[in-house]
């Protein structure tokens, strides 16, 4: 249960450790979504290729899918505080570099800087909840981490845009980083108060717990039949929303860029709506498998209906509307996918258990993102042909179908920690 007004102190420092977790999160979208706005305008600045314009963004996912099963382990070891704070601390690192660069190697390491240091911030927010009294409102906490965390997809696309525009891009991203130091300095502060700052009291050893980890999600067929289907989800929308939804509205409806990047916002908004949605809607274990086709399913066909809208540039707001619901369903997705992955992952090792779940998607997001670049660049006007992205994102609808077909494949969910208390 809930704390009670007995543990006042406990509870205000449990919320604010809660609240500062979320807006760590708030950055891992952040830096994810810039590249969109970003890397298209450096490819421009600095004469790179689509296909080298995609590599440094996909670098993000590198380090971040590295990330993942360490993250995990860390997080269910030291304890979220420590761990985040380490994290965001090394991604102002990565915002320092996007300040002061001018060259296509240190915007590389600026992007690979980013994708460690946000490695942690998911699994050690949902570890947190995990091990707080919390976890028995799991997927409505999780559901609004997820929902004000892809704030930071929003502000990535258009305010990010102006704020640029208005003050340069070494201004911005210096004040990113100090934000970024000033966040690990509060979230190290208030976590020292919580019961369980210094982690988990008899951890198996980081190696080990990811070994252990990932035998466990291959042994459980609820985890390991979302696999493929998880990277394929992923990746098609990293590639759009991550990276060419603005410059495919900007060429298909030939507007600037910054209207482009007001219009690729309805995605970003979309997601945020769906995760808050998804935490509220038939949350529980017995309905986690319908819950993940129904909304994948969705997704699917709405990706059809708005690469058919690029292509036959019909209203550009029916687009955009289509953009917001197609983004709405993934959020929805994400959130029963992520659920069930705690649904079925043993006390004392959730978040190793996510952690090397969390590569696979994001496996998805650097092949995507690789080879949407490599697609459009084979194009003779590159990143500005409106045939090219319908082209490559004629074979990223295809793949979003088949990633849907994949998810009947899954067994019924159960909750393990109630399951093993069942059974005591």
């Amino acid at each position: 249960m809930m704390p009670t007004v007995a543990d006042a102190p406990q509870t205000r420092h449990l919320y604010l450790t809660y609240a500062l977790l979320t807006f760590c999160y708030c950055f891992t979208a952040f830096y994810r979504i810039s590249a969109s706005v970003v890397m298209p305008a450096l490819a421009l600045e600095i004469g790179m290729s689509g296909a080298l314009t995609g590599f440094i963004s996909s670098l993000f996912f590198y380090a971040y899918a590295a990330a993942q099963p360490l993250g995990g382990a860390f997080n269910d070891r030291f304890g979220p505080g420590k761990v985040v704070s380490a994290g965001i601390s090394i991604a102002a690192a990565g915002a320092l570099c996007f300040s002061l660069s001018s060259s296509p190697v240190l915007f590389a390491l600026g992007r690979f800087l980013m994708g460690l240091g946000m490695g942690p911030m998911l699994s050690g927010s949902l570890v947190f909840i995990g091990k707080s009294a919390m976890r028995y409102r799991y997927t409505l906490y999780a559901g609004i981490i997820l929902t004000f965390g892809n704030m930071g997809a929003v502000v990535s696309v258009y305010p990010l845009g102006a704020s640029i525009d208005l003050w340069g891009r070494r201004s911005v991203f210096i004040g990113l980083a100090v934000v970024n130091l000033v966040l690990a300095a509060a979230l190290m502060l208030s976590a020292r108060n919580t019961p369980f700052f210094h982690g988990s009291s008899s951890p198996p050893r980081i190696r080990r717990g990811m070994r252990q980890a990932a035998r466990y999600i291959l042994s459980t067929p609820q985890l390991s039949r979302m696999l493929i289907p998880w990277v394929l989800i992923m990746g098609s929308i990293m590639a759009l929303q991550g990276l060419w939804a603005v410059s495919w509205f900007q060429a298909a409806y030939s507007i600037t860029f910054l209207t482009a990047q007001g219009y690729a916002s309805f995605i970003s908004i979309g997601i945020m709506v769906g995760h808050f949605a998804g935490g509220f809607i038939l949350p529980t274990a017995s309905h986690r498998r319908f819950m993940i086709i129904a909304s994948t399913s969705v997704y699917a066909v709405l990706f059809l209906l708005f690469w058919t809208s690029m292509a036959l540039t019909l209203p550009v707001i029916l687009t955009a509307s289509l953009g917001f619901f197609l983004g709405t369903m993934v959020g929805i997705s994400f959130d029963h996918m992520i659920a069930g992955t705690n649904d079925v992952s043993p006390a004392g090792k959730k978040g190793s258990v996510f952690g090397v779940m969390n590569i696979f998607p994001f496996i998805g997001a650097i092949l995507f993102q690789w080879l949407t670049g490599v697609g459009i660049s084979t194009f003779p006007d590159g990143v500005l042909s409106a045939q090219a992205f319908q082209a490559v994102f004629a074979w990223v609808t295809a793949v979003v179908f088949l990633g849907a077909l994949l998810l009947f494949k899954l067994p019924q969910f159960f909750d393990q920690e109630q399951t093993q208390l069942s059974r005591q």
